[in-house]
């Protein structure tokens, strides 16, 4: 005797991963760039780590803000200077983590030379999760 249960199947949240890069052997430069938008119903910030792979000289530094709908997420933009070395991974804090559908994600970088060498080879990679539609 067979028995027919009726199920609810349960939407899994997709892991999206975001890179953005400014290439090797170029000092990096400021820019701002949409890199995603939100396609789930809700979603979820879970990671943002960036970092350079030629480290920044003297007083020159790189700022990195993840911006959703213009807003920053971060509890403070992460600076790349003098104290970052080549290769480091930097994690973001996160103040705002929560997304929702057609939210725009944007990279911001702010590249500031000062008296020194700016570093080479921005990387920035951000992990979210989202809920499917």
């Amino acid at each position: 005797m067979w028995t027919h249960f009726a199920c609810k199947q349960v939407a899994r949240p997709t892991t999206v991963r975001l890179n953005y890069g400014q290439a090797e052997g170029v000092a990096a430069a400021s820019d701002g760039r949409v890199i995603h938008v939100v396609n789930g119903t809700v979603g979820t910030l879970k990671s943002i780590r960036c970092g350079l792979l030629v480290a920044c000289i003297g007083d020159s530094t790189v700022v990195v803000d993840i911006m959703v709908n213009g807003v920053s997420v971060l509890t403070t933009p992460v600076t790349l200077d003098n104290a970052v070395a080549a290769d480091e991974i930097v994690d973001a804090a996160i103040q705002d983590e929560d997304l929702s559908a057609n939210d725009i994600i944007e990279v911001s970088i702010v590249a500031t030379p000062g008296t020194g060498t700016l570093g080479e080879g921005l990387f920035v990679a951000v992990e979210l999760y989202e809920d499917a539609l």
